[in-house]
């Protein structure tokens, strides 16, 4: 019999594990993927956040440099009208601009010519030469425009300058004013996607890149084989876009193996960010994991497997040797027992011994709980009537809740006090689901259930404070790992 029921645990366990093993791979592979894609969302939210601020940042300064371009045109109008300047002194037209602060300061004659300024080597260019300088052809009809152009390379040097022009009110002259606007360029250079990507956290074998979705063209990208201008289609395949924004998928660069994520949410109009890591880092931790809880589980079986084969030894096979022993003993005239069937020696001895223990069970629950005692079963287990004024627990109850002597026994003496006492411990609760509640004042860790069945009342507690503490261990490690 004990080797039947090692064998057939055995059996069992080993279907158990095999199963586990497989569902938690990959379900760990799953959890991975997920966490991967919860902290790709993180990250993008980020990074579209910096791009809109700084896009907002870099609008602002615009408007502020535009309207800074045209107050010093007006400034540099109304000195050359006020004052006795010699325009076409080249070092008094430098002096000027140094006072309003400008890069250049250029005089048009009323055909459109540049006949004067701070840089000699634009004289004769005139409003007609590119279209750069042709965005102020509008201002020789009307004196009364105020332009100003935005930032755009120059026609003499390809200089990525800021100009504004309007008419002198006593001479002559267009001024027109020239400023670099270099605040403004390093910041539309630090609002350029590479460089966002280079200020976050750039793990080993972890990439980003961005997609232009209306091109299907890669425009920014950490990942070196990626150079910019890929086609969609070389980096993903024959695979859809939707199954890569709805839940990322692997893919193959170059002999190596990815786990690609690209957000769903468009950023500045049709550009899609994209995470990317190699896949033997991404699953790093999941086989590490599952080999160490097929490890636990396997520790736990044999552990149970002895555990069993200790209690068949001594609680199962030693029982019905003695239960033998003992209907020997009443078919040689043992009458203490009685013995309510005869139709046969056999179901006489075993009637006998059933009814014995159905009546002492049905007419005395203390009784069972004595066997628990004697048993050393680990649970505590008490009942009571509505009408009665004691409580009937297990001994082992008392040290379960970790009470003194004294105070256990002034509860179970009293049954009004014991049931607040379990309110008590019910209003301090660690796992509602599974029942796992902390004794107040003793800090044990307890499953307690209760049935009221009729006019019963029972229930169990047990003690699960180590083993709760240590599967809190191994969730934090294995977090931890993760």
């Amino acid at each position: 019999m004990k080797k039947l029921l090692q064998r057939n645990f055995i059996t069992v366990f080993v279907i158990f594990i095999t199963l586990t093993t497989i569902i938690n791979f990959f379900l760990e592979s799953y959890f991975v993927r997920t966490e991967y894609q919860k902290s790709s969302e993180y990250l993008f939210s980020q990074i579209s956040k910096t791009l809109i601020i700084n896009q907002q940042n870099i609008d602002a300064s615009r408007a502020d440099f535009k309207e800074s371009c045209i107050n010093k045109a007006n400034a540099a109008q109304e000195f050359i009208d006020k004052y006795s300047i010699n325009v076409h002194d080249t070092e008094e037209m430098r002096r000027l601009a140094r006072i309003i602060q400008v890069d250049e300061l250029h005089l048009f004659d009323q055909k459109g010519v540049i006949i004067a300024g701070s840089e000699p080597k634009y004289f004769g260019l005139s409003l007609n030469s590119g279209p750069q300088m042709q965005f102020f052809l509008p201002i020789l009809a009307d004196k009364k425009l105020r332009l100003c152009q935005n930032i755009t390379p120059n026609t003499a040097e390809g200089k990525h300058m800021q100009y504004a022009a309007l008419w002198c009110k006593k001479k002559p002259y267009i001024v027109q004013i020239g400023m670099e606007p270099k605040h403004i360029i390093k910041a539309l250079q630090q609002n350029n996607l590479s460089y966002i990507f280079s200020h976050f956290t750039a793990e080993e074998e972890n990439f980003y890149l961005a997609f232009d979705d209306s091109k299907d063209k890669i425009i920014a990208s950490t990942f070196s084989t990626l150079t910019y201008n890929n086609n969609y289609e070389q980096l993903v395949a024959s695979h859809t876009k939707a199954n890569l924004y709805e839940q990322g998928m692997a893919i193959n660069i170059n002999g190596s193996n990815y786990y690609i994520f690209f957000d769903n949410k468009k950023i500045l109009d049709d550009i899609i960010l994209g995470r990317m890591i190699k896949e033997e880092k991404l699953y790093s931790d999941v086989i590490r994991n599952v080999l160490l809880t097929t490890m636990y589980m396997i520790l736990a079986s044999i552990i149970v497997l002895l555990v069993l084969s200790f209690y068949i030894d001594r609680y199962v096979i030693r029982d019905i040797k003695t239960l033998n022993q003992k209907l020997e003993q009443i078919t040689k005239g043992d009458w203490e027992t009685k013995v309510n069937v005869a139709t046969t020696p056999e179901l006489s001895q075993l009637s006998q011994k059933i009814n014995i223990m159905v009546k002492s069970l049905a007419t005395s629950t203390s009784n069972f709980f004595t066997i628990c005692d004697i048993a050393k079963i680990n649970i505590g287990l008490y009942n009571y009537r509505p009408r009665n004024k004691h409580v009937v627990t297990t001994n082992n109850l008392q040290k379960i809740l970790g009470y003194d002597e004294s105070y256990y026994q002034s509860l179970v003496m009293n049954k009004d006090l014991f049931t607040e006492e379990l309110k008590r411990i019910r209003q301090t609760p660690i796992d509602i689901s599974k029942s796992v509640y902390k004794v107040p004042s003793t800090g044990h860790l307890v499953h307690l259930e209760q049935l009221d069945k009729d006019d019963m009342v029972i229930g169990f507690i047990i003690d699960i404070t180590t083993e709760y503490r240590e599967q809190q261990e191994i969730r934090h490690e294995r977090d931890v790992a993760y």
